[in-house]
């Protein structure tokens, strides 16, 4: 095997792995973990994770470098895409690029990086461990156009869940399809209380699904007037468009991308037992789950870990409250009665063990869940000081969330 065709089959891999960063089968199942000399290791995963992310930081420009220069924008496509798994479309627009130059940029970051890797670790001197391993799957190229589920998912991966404005979006949608309405010669009345919760949802897809739900319920009406209306029910928020007339036909094919669109965004579309024939109302509703703000308090001194973890609860159900100084974080969650407590260890003046102890002592704060997101393999000490859950650094976004869903999900729905 060439030495191009090794670094080839390298850069293959070396792409699997930071796409699936923190998704512990797919690393465990490729080569990377013995090229690194790391099969031998308990914390093998994590150790790849931990050398990855390493590396992409060893690329940062220093600080006399241009902020504008391509090797700080190589650094930030790199730290975006894998360490944080920003998608690309994101990327594109945080950036000021078109995704094709995030594409080819990001290309271009990769082999930065499959360099450093190959002569810091002198993978030279064990390259023969990629020449009995099969070449790793081809992805999409890069340059390729999209299907149409592509195109869908990376529309919802652009559009992540945020705390919604229901009556806004219906309005959105409304003043949308109100050129139809008037070809139609078709009245458009809505309804909404003062008081409607926000809901957790896409908010783009969700206001295109509803112009799908109008257009289709426009186009089969025979009468003038349809009506939207929204209230909260249980745990939701409802939004059904109705109709006070006979309708020619309602066809299940004009409604399967609306449906579609809300699906990926969180929500459901409940429509009549029978759409085949005519019927006295319509009606259709979309039911989007309530968004409630839990408070999360965040307790590191690494400025940067703080603002990474705030980006990663904005404009979800979570409310987060961020804190350098340890010294506090009784006094400040005292005050805050936090759902959650995420805390690190490692911090200078306050034992961050010492603190979680506390915590679990205090006859306030004792039923929060706590976090503990440390760069330790320290999972069985927390859990045994009392830690709810243990992430390790560096934590993706999904996971977090994932995370705080799952332990604070069950008091959402019993406060509904």
């Amino acid at each position: 095997m060439t030495d191009d065709a090794e670094m080839e089959l390298f850069l293959g891999y070396l792409r699997t792995a930071l796409n699936q960063l923190y998704e512990p089968r797919t690393l465990r199942a490729g080569p990377l973990p013995a090229l690194f000399g790391l099969q031998d290791q308990r914390q093998d995963v994590a150790a790849l994770q931990t050398l990855l992310t390493d590396a992409i930081e060893a690329l940062r420009p220093t600080p006399a470098t241009p902020q504008d220069s391509g090797s700080w924008r190589l650094y930030r496509i790199l730290r975006l895409r894998y360490t944080e798994q920003v998608p690309q479309t994101v990327v594109a627009g945080d950036m000021g690029l078109s995704v094709r130059h995030v594409q080819r940029e990001e290309k271009q970051a990769r082999e930065l990086l499959a360099d450093y890797l190959w002569k810091t670790h002198h993978l030279v001197e064990r390259r023969h461990l990629l020449a009995d391993v099969a070449a790793p799957p081809d992805d999409a190229p890069e340059d390729a156009a999209p299907t149409r589920v592509q195109e869908l998912e990376l529309l919802r991966d652009s559009d992540p869940p945020q705390i919604t404005d229901v009556q806004a979006l219906i309005l959105a949608a409304v003043e949308t399809a109100r050129p139809l309405f008037q070809a139609l010669g078709i009245q458009c009345e809505v309804d909404t209380p003062a008081d409607l919760p926000p809901a957790r949802a896409r908010p783009l897809l969700i206001e295109q699904g509803l112009l799908g739900v109008l257009t289709a319920a426009a186009e089969a009406q025979v009468a003038r007037a349809l009506y939207v209306e929204a209230a909260a029910e249980g745990d939701a928020v409802a939004v059904t468009v109705s109709s006070r007339a006979t309708l020619t036909r309602l066809r299940h094919d004009d409604l399967a991308s609306a449906r579609q669109l809300i699906d990926l965004a969180g929500g459901t579309l409940v429509t009549p037992d029978d759409l085949e024939g005519p019927a006295s109302d319509l009606p259709l509703t979309i039911r989007l789950p309530q968004a409630r703000q839990d408070t999360v308090l965040l307790i590191d001194d690494n400025a940067d870990a703080l603002q990474l973890l705030q980006r990663y609860l904005s404009g979800t159900p979570y409310r987060a409250v961020a804190l350098r100084d340890p010294a506090q974080a009784i006094a400040l969650a005292e005050e805050l009665r936090p759902r959650a407590i995420v805390l690190d260890v490692m911090m200078p003046g306050r034992d961050g063990w010492a603190l979680l102890g506390q915590f679990r002592e205090h006859p306030q704060l004792h039923a929060a869940a706590i976090i503990v997101c440390t760069v330790l393999p320290q999972e069985r000490l927390a859990r045994t000081l009392g830690a709810t859950e243990f992430l390790r650094k560096p934590v993706h976004r999904a996971t977090l969330l994932a995370t705080l869903d799952r332990l604070l999900a069950p008091a959402q729905t019993a406060a509904a």
